[in-house]
């Protein structure tokens, strides 16, 4: 399952597509993709931010949601903002300041 999830994340990305896909100062949601995933990205997305960008990542279930914190914090970004509608959760992140 594991080399699954990381085609899944090279499939999204594509050669030379995160860098682009970073760029500027509102990082794009990256929506309905499983936990795992975003915990995989997560590593890269502080060396591709911005120092004010934001970080969006939404349709995580709520069970997966502490874990995507705990990944976060690990690699220097704290969650600012979280909502969460029906077993669903958006999460805003930035660097840690």
């Amino acid at each position: 399952m594991g080399n699954f999830r990381y085609k899944i994340a090279q499939f999204m990305i594509g050669r030379n597509g995160f860098d682009s896909f970073c760029q500027g100062l509102i990082m794009a949601s990256i929506g309905l993709i499983i936990a795992d995933i975003i915990i995989m990205l997560l590593k890269d997305i502080p060396g591709k931010l911005e120092d004010n960008g934001i970080f969006l990542a939404s349709g995580i279930i709520k069970e997966r949601q502490a874990d995507i914190e705990a990944a976060a914090k690990e690699v220097g970004m704290q969650v600012d903002h979280v909502d969460e509608k029906g077993g669903w959760v958006v999460m805003q992140m930035s660097k840690v300041k």
